[in-house]
């Protein structure tokens, strides 16, 4: 497994209007055309690029130019709307393996068995016991492990996903019929790598 920490970096991210801007264009693009603080109230270059690094590895790498234009034009005609979000969603879970593990042991397991709810400890649970098989993740300390799994619960928030500042609660979200699409050809690729 490649584990890609982009769970805390997206986790905290104040601005998910970057996520936008980052669509169109590069960072180094931004400073060009006067500078990233004329899009966003990050303070610092740093910041901003940490927050590039993570958007760009994890919310808008995409898989095919179908999936990557269903997501532009989502975002281009609803901005952040619930199904937009739910497109990332998936997306980011097919992108980073970190997010895909807890996505599928913990929240869907959660979502599809009725409950209601998710604690954190739920979450550090999942991710503790991926770091007994995998090799990247022993050496993280259970401190690290309680971050992510926090910054994890946080990120499905910022996806619609949840609600609720300590206690988050599971939200159902509706899908509209494109979303099938989207679901299938995710399904058809992960089929082909499972063949091959």
């Amino acid at each position: 497994m490649k584990i890609n920490s982009g769970i805390n970096i997206l986790g905290g991210l104040p601005d998910w209007n970057l996520l936008s801007v980052f669509l169109r264009e590069s960072l180094e693009s931004m400073r060009n055309s006067g500078g990233v603080h004329t899009f966003t109230a990050i303070k610092t270059d740093k910041s901003v690029k940490r927050f590039e690094n993570a958007i760009s590895a994890t919310l808008i790498k995409f898989l095919n130019p179908e999936i990557e234009a269903l997501v532009r034009d989502s975002l281009i005609s609803e901005g952040l709307s619930r199904y937009s979000l739910l497109l990332l969603f998936w997306n980011a879970s097919f992108n980073n393996e970190l997010l895909h593990y807890p996505n599928e042991h913990t929240f869907f397991a959660s979502f599809y068995s009725g409950r209601i709810s998710i604690k954190q400890d739920d979450a550090f649970a999942c991710l503790k016991e991926l770091s007994e098989t995998e090799s990247k993740l022993k050496e993280w300390s259970d401190s690290t492990l309680n971050v992510t799994a926090s910054k994890y619960l946080t990120l499905l928030k910022k996806f619609n996903l949840m609600e609720g500042l300590h206690n988050k609660t599971i939200l159902h979200p509706e899908l509209p019929p494109l979303a099938f699409r989207v679901i299938f050809e995710r399904l058809s690729d992960w089929t082909s790598r499972i063949i091959s």
